[in-house]
Parts: structure tokens; sequence; C-alpha cells
């Protein structure tokens, strides 16, 4: 599960929308990511918990691959490891390792 997801579950920003479509601005999170509430997904809204959301969850358990790194986005890798309390994984970015060098520049 990502951040955003997170943070929409825990404090469910679109709650108080007047519409669906009328932004909002993602809580706690670093930066300011804006969505509306006809982009949150169903089973965020609907807090649905059936085998997949608990599949998911079991699997964060043990910590997440991300592909990027730390690096580049420090204040979300931060956030997800010590707001969350989650472990990660940074080894991206995939896109790249099959490639020659010259096409990596």
């Amino acid at each position: 599960m990502s951040s955003c997801q997170d943070c929409v579950r825990l404090y469910e920003p679109f709650k108080n929308m007047s519409s669906d479509s009328k932004p909002f601005v993602m809580p706690n999170l670093p930066g300011e990511i804006k969505m509306t509430g006809a982009q949150v997904p169903y089973f965020l809204k609907e807090n649905i918990d059936n085998d997949l959301t608990q599949l998911m969850k079991r699997a964060q358990e043990s910590g997440i691959v991300v592909n990027s790194f730390y690096e580049l986005e420090p204040a979300y890798a931060d956030y997800y490891t010590k707001v969350l309390g989650r472990k990660a994984r940074h080894i991206g970015p995939l896109s790249l390792c099959n490639r020659g060098n010259e096409e990596k520049s």
C-alpha cells in the first residue's frame, strides 16, 4: 500500500468534500499532493476488508520493494519508514537495469 493510500485510509480527506470533482490536499504527506474524490478507489472509500486487502497488509509487514532510490525522494522515503513505521527497500530505478551505459544517462 502506498503512502497516499495510507493517508486516504487514515484521514479520509474526501469525506467532507461537497463534490467528488473538488480537489483536496493529501494530509500529512510531504509536498502538496492533490486528488479529487473521484480519483480515490472505491475500496478505500468503502474501507473494504477482503482477502486481497488482508494479503496486502500481511505482505507489508515484511517490508516493500520500492522502484526508486532514497536520494531521489528522501522526504517520502522518510515519511514511509519513520511516520508510518514501515520497512522499505529502495532498489530503483529498475527501468534502467537492462540498458547499455549510453542509454542510462
